[in-house]
């Protein structure tokens, strides 16, 4: 499943995003591709995406 256009760019380094099916598709994650920094893994496609996107206000 691809979600980059949903998807912040990494809060880190500013690279791509992309959500990645772990678990034998019960699980996901968002990872970046330049990094590799990723979320824990999420019980949805949405929640992972949610988790991504999250961020501190500064």
């Amino acid at each position: 499943m691809n979600n980059t256009a949903e998807l912040k760019p990494c809060p880190f380094c500013g690279g791509k995003a992309d959500v990645v099916t772990v678990l034998r598709e019960r699980e996901w994650i968002v990872c970046c591709h330049d990094c590799q920094c990723g979320t824990c893994a999420e019980q949805s496609t949405e929640a992972a995406i949610a988790a991504w996107n999250r961020r501190v206000e500064a």
